[in-house]
């Protein structure tokens, strides 16, 4: 579906500034972690910032049309605007960009999903409804729940077991803890370290009992994995 009369890019614009909403914006040259924090309709702008990047980042995009991309509460949102030009508000450095004329909304159950790479290993850890100790490895992360891989074959859990409190630790990108209710097990045959092949277990989780300020942490967390994933991406092809 796509909005396309101001009205319903001013509804939709507010309802991302109301819900802090975290948004992956792209360039021409790279890709930021965004928020909107101001809405000007008497000059048809917005005024978004860098949230989440470092300071040596924040600069002028380098094309004048940007892309946003984000994911609220089981919704795909993207359109494409003209960039203005740079203020400060609140000591802080903000984009201008104009109103867009149309956004696309689309209904979605799967948020942005992101696989965790190889070279990286982070953790999910908890007990089971059976009291089961764990501390396994997360396979990928989405805004609507987690995969876990275990090579415990004989895993007792049932569809739709509450695993209360889990701690999933991303290290620098953050830690928080979630209720989980387990999905499914899928067998994985995988690479090892030696390059054998090897067969896993894939659990996976929905985050349940969500507050929103926690939505948001994830949020952000998984747009922070996807940026650094696309840097990492960029760098392997380059030309040596």
């Amino acid at each position: 579906m796509s909005e396309k009369n101001k009205l319903a890019s001013y509804r939709i614009l507010q309802e991302l500034k109301k819900n802090e909403t975290f948004l992956m914006m792209n360039d021409s040259q790279t890709q930021f972690i965004s928020k909107i924090i101001e809405i000007l309709p008497d000059s048809d702008q917005f005024l978004c910032d860098l949230s989440s990047t470092h300071p040596k980042n924040i600069r002028s995009p380098g094309t004048e049309e940007l892309t946003f991309i984000g994911e609220p509460l089981g919704k795909k949102i993207e359109f494409k605007c003209n960039f203005v030009g740079t203020t400060t508000l609140h000591s802080i450095t903000v984009f201008i960009c104009e109103v867009p004329k149309h956004i696309s909304v689309t209904q979605s159950r799967e948020f942005f999903r992101v696989k965790i790479p190889a070279l990286a290993t982070y953790f999910c850890s908890g007990i089971l409804a059976d009291n089961t100790k764990f501390n396994y490895t997360i396979a990928d992360v989405s805004i609507g729940g987690v995969s876990l891989y275990t090579d415990d074959a004989a895993l007792r859990i049932e569809e739709g077991d509450i695993v209360y409190g889990a701690v999933i630790n991303f290290d620098q990108f953050g830690v928080f803890s979630s209720d989980l209710r387990y999905i499914r097990k899928i067998k994985k045959i995988l690479p090892d370290s030696s390059g054998r092949s090897v067969t896993r277990q894939l659990l996976s989780f929905s985050f349940i009992n969500l507050e929103s300020i926690k939505q948001r942490e994830i949020e952000r967390l998984v747009l922070e994995l996807q940026q650094e994933q696309a840097v990492q991406a960029r760098r392997f092809q380059m030309p040596v």
